[in-house]
């Protein structure tokens, strides 16, 4: 059995991947202080791109659904991008959902478009009728059954022609990946830093290990871990599973497939 090094205080453990407890909500432990500080910059340039990328959306349809709409990040997006639409955000995490809710808070405007689904996927109401879907960074939480059913799902409820654009990320397969500092980010006085460090668990999961670090004058003053599970999937197999099912399929970059309702 392959076994997870991490920090325990000032020591250093071993311990049995089999032996690792993960939390059913790794966004609770630690991520979601953090993230939309440390997470979020992906926004600055996907974002002004939601029009083309969700070319086609018709808000007159039916609401957009925010898959995984965590802290509210891309919900914002998705506003600018079409004042008009209704939007469902999805979101099992509570930790991540008050982040979300602290922002609707302060945006009229937003509180009336946002409706929040305090669920997952699949124990989540939906309308019949969806106008687009936005899932970005969250596919890695469905297992090849679950996504089946979630492209089921869009294929019986988007509108003809309607896009649903899902986001991928590196890596396809696992694969070890060292301890990497993905941001750091000056805070006041203080220095932000996201540490990400990946270890494979079979053929097509991963563990991650995500640290958190608050530190003044190089000292660390505050430290916080996560672990998930991510189950591996590249534009491939998103665009291989979908097509099955009936949806058209399209590659506009290497980060992202459209997907689209059939007349």
């Amino acid at each position: 059995m392959s076994s997870s090094t991490y920090e325990a205080g000032v020591r250093r453990v071993d311990v049995p991947v089999g032996q690792i407890a993960v939390s059913d909500d790794p966004y609770g432990e630690a991520t979601a202080e953090f993230y939309d500080l440390l997470a979020t910059a992906m926004w600055d340039e996907l974002g002004p791109s939601l029009p083309r990328l969700l070319s086609g959306l018709d808000p007159a349809t039916g609401p957009i659904l925010d898959l995984g709409a965590g802290t509210g990040a891309g919900t914002v997006h998705l506003n600018a991008a079409f004042p008009s639409a209704a939007i469902i955000a999805v979101e099992p995490s509570k930790a991540m959902r008050t982040a979300l809710n602290a922002r609707l808070s302060g945006d009229a405007d937003l509180r009336r478009a946002v409706t929040v689904v305090p669920r997952a996927f699949e124990d989540a109401q939906l309308p019949h009728r969806l106008s687009g879907v936005l899932a970005s960074a969250v596919i890695g939480h469905f297992d090849q059954d679950a996504r089946h059913a979630l492209w089921t799902s869009l294929a019986g409820r988007l509108a003809p022609g309607a896009p649903a654009l899902i986001g991928v990320l590196p890596p396809t397969r696992p694969e070890p990946v060292p301890p990497t500092l993905y941001r750091s980010l000056p805070v006041g006085a203080s220095v932000y830093e996201g540490w990400m460090e990946g270890e494979p668990l079979d053929d097509r999961r991963m563990l991650w290990t995500m640290t958190y670090r608050v530190l003044v004058d190089d000292d660390i003053v505050y430290e916080r871990r996560a672990l998930s599970m991510w189950h591996t999937c590249g534009p491939d197999d998103v665009a291989d599973e979908a097509a099955m099912v009936g949806l058209a399929v399209e590659r506009p970059d290497a980060d992202h497939v459209v997907l689209r309702g059939r007349p």
